[in-house]
């Protein structure tokens, strides 16, 4: 009986010695790769609320006068950054024309970006869209 308590607790130690010397071999992620996969998600979470507003003024015939009012419609709506959980920039500017902005950790005017217009194009720091409605 004390054998196999024995037994479990070398085992036990030597788990976590394992444990212990396989964390500290794990590589750290590179941190602008870190900064690159959260300016990912921000511009993932941007294009949609752009596809929100766009679908809002659509079916309302206005644009909403707020990011919380889009959300009380779409519950779902990521419109907080998802690093700082703040809110991203909206702005009503007139009753056909918004701005939405966001603050990224890296610049993409380096060539680098995707096709679509908007968040793709960034530099690091604040970056702002400005959309017109044709009346």
């Amino acid at each position: 009986m004390i054998s196999r308590i024995l037994t479990g607790i070398v085992f036990l130690l030597l788990a976590g010695v394992m444990s212990l010397l396989a964390l500290s071999v794990w590589p750290e992620p590179d941190p602008e790769d870190v900064k690159t996969r959260h300016d990912q998600q921000r511009i993932e979470h941007l294009n949609a609320i752009i596809e929100h507003l766009h679908s809002f003024r659509n079916q309302q015939g206005r644009l909403p006068v707020s990011l919380q009012e889009l959300s009380n419609h779409l519950p779902r709506l990521q419109w907080r950054d998802p690093q700082t959980d703040l809110p991203f920039e909206y702005q009503l500017i007139r009753a056909d024309v918004y701005s939405l902005c966001g603050v990224f950790e890296t610049s993409t005017n380096d060539g680098t970006f995707g096709s679509l217009p908007g968040f793709n194009r960034h530099d690091q720091g604040r970056h702002c869209v400005y959309r017109t409605f044709e009346p």
